[in-house]
């Protein structure tokens, strides 16, 4: 089973959580500031390299959770998952 990538937003708080079917491996927050357009990829990126994981090593279907709290950053992290699945597909 590949591992899987969740992208969560509660408020201002973004999460990266990695996870396999034991658990989660590894996770990644920071409070977003206006440039989660600029700063989303390059998180991932950083997260999967730390884990010695390439974007080929993850599921496709990268799950997005929000509180709607933040309608553009929701925004941005579906297509950003969307593009993930596009690209694994």
């Amino acid at each position: 089973m590949k591992e899987r990538l969740a992208i969560k937003i509660e408020g201002k708080k973004i999460s990266l959580e990695l996870e396999n079917e034991n658990g989660i491996i590894d996770t990644k927050e920071w409070q977003e500031d206006g440039s989660l357009s600029k700063t989303l990829l390059s998180e991932i990126d950083a997260l999967l390299n730390k884990n010695k994981l390439k974007i080929s090593d993850i599921d496709p279907d990268v799950r997005v959770e929000t509180d709607n709290d933040s309608y553009t950053s929701a925004r941005i992290a579906s297509v950003v998952a969307k593009m993930i699945k596009f690209s694994l597909s």
